[in-house]
């Protein structure tokens, strides 16, 4: 077995060179698209996912956490799909803790083809929270960062909206 001098600094800078690509190409444990995380406020709409072509089914599960900061912390686990074209959206909650941090849900969809729909959320946390979104099974499905949006939809898009 050969000793290596913990003192040569050849040896250190190799060690701190590899550790510093190790981190900078990890993404974490999930690949990219099937979690995210971002300040969201109470009251508020966040966009928290989109598809490919709306004539393409979407679906998924997808499990919600909050960081402590303002609120305790809270979870919930839904279970998401859609075919836009056929008008046709279910999003269901599979569990929660006793109070959700989401209480309502919506497939945001258009009836162009070749149009991306979207999965927003409204916030039932008090004050700013980090919301913490994973995703698992999905098709057709990209988890992004929470972007805020407002109620009403854009032009040429219709709401199919769900309440916990």
């Amino acid at each position: 077995m050969e000793k290596i001098d913990i003192n040569d600094t050849g040896v250190v800078d190799g060690i701190r060179n590899k550790m510093e690509v190790a981190r900078s190409t990890s993404k974490g444990l999930m690949p990219e698209g099937m979690s995210s995380a971002g300040d969201v406020s109470n009251g508020k709409w966040y966009r928290i996912a989109n598809t490919g072509q709306s004539v393409q089914p979407s679906s998924g599960l997808i499990n919600f956490g909050n960081r402590f900061y303002n609120d305790s912390q809270k979870g919930l686990l839904i279970y998401m799909a859609t075919c836009p074209t056929l008008e046709g959206a279910t999003i269901i909650k599979i569990t929660s803790t006793k109070v959700a941090p989401i209480a309502k849900a919506r497939v945001v969809y258009s009836k162009n083809d070749s149009a991306t729909n979207y999965v927003d959320v409204f916030i039932s946390l008090n004050g700013t929270n980090t919301l913490m979104i994973s995703g698992s099974c999905l098709i057709n499905l990209t988890l992004k960062a929470p972007i805020e949006v407002s109620e009403t939809p854009d032009a040429g898009y219709y709401v199919k909206e769900f309440t916990f």
